[in-house]
């Protein structure tokens, strides 16, 4: 989906800034990825537009249990509904809020 997309312009912005980064489908991810990561150095930025895509939510719940720090990035909850699934495994997230009508 877009999500992708988007990660993958987001890792090579950072890419281009020196940072270290790298683009990993969350499909990729369940196929033996998962090892590239390591604790205490990386930071997962876990991308959702629903934050409850089961690919994505397997990753992270994997990678967070390994001790890695996940950040997500998705759409907010109405008022009222509380969190995805996404947010709450996350240690920090960044929620947005489109247009109606725009996704």
């Amino acid at each position: 989906g877009k999500s992708g997309v988007v990660a993958r312009r987001l890792a090579a912005s950072l890419a281009s800034t020196g940072t270290p980064a790298s683009f990993t489908h969350a499909c990729e991810w369940a196929h033996g990825e998962l090892g590239v990561a390591n604790p205490g150095m990386d930071i997962v930025i876990a991308l959702s537009h629903s934050g409850s895509t089961a690919e994505v939510i397997a990753a992270a719940t994997h990678l967070h249990q390994r001790g890695l720090r996940v950040c997500a990035i998705t759409s907010a909850k109405p008022e009222g509904e509380g969190t995805s699934p996404l947010e709450d495994l996350s240690d920090a997230a960044l929620t947005y809020a489109l247009p109606e009508g725009v996704f």
